[in-house]
């Protein structure tokens, strides 16, 4: 089972430290990244919490929004790979839909 969240919506004025004292509420984080541009250096808008139990992330995922430091924040989890593949060796790949 997957320990990764994936966290988007990231302000600027919101560091890697915010989302490990955020989270920890739901369990030990291992650490927490936000994915910076190469170039410039300048936060990318999302990143990713690690837990060390498959639980935590399981909770924490459970609101699609959160906040913090005052800003709403959208979380889901990552799934691993066994977790999207199936026994039999298929992609199961679930999409919501597209509204136009």
């Amino acid at each position: 089972m997957g320990k990764k969240i994936f966290v988007g919506g990231l302000k600027n004025d919101i560091f890697e430290f915010h989302l490990t004292q955020y989270f920890s509420q739901y369990g030990q984080v291992e650490k927490s990244e936000i994915i910076k541009d190469m170039v410039t250096g300048r936060n990318r808008g999302f990143g990713f919490v690690h837990f060390t139990d498959p639980s935590a992330a399981d909770n924490a995922a459970l609101e699609m929004f959160h906040t913090v430091i005052g800003h709403k924040v959208e979380v889901k989890k990552v799934l691993t790979k066994q977790e999207i593949q199936g026994e039999d060796g298929t992609w199961h790949i679930h999409m919501q839909p597209l509204w136009l």
